[in-house]
């Protein structure tokens, strides 16, 4: 099993790096989560793979 993390986008305070808001939702931002689950899918060949966004 391999587990990958991130701090949290939506900038919730909690996190060590304190970043700006990124809008996942945004038409860019679409295309680059799935050109990373896609390399990843192709190079791992997961069972599962799963995103949560706080929206």
């Amino acid at each position: 099993m391999i587990l990958i993390g991130s701090n949290h986008f939506n900038s919730s305070g909690f996190d060590r790096s304190k970043l700006a808001d990124i809008d996942l939702i945004a038409p860019s931002r679409q295309r680059e989560l799935e050109e990373q689950t896609t390399a990843i899918s192709k190079k791992y060949h997961p069972d599962n793979l799963i995103m949560y966004a706080n929206v």
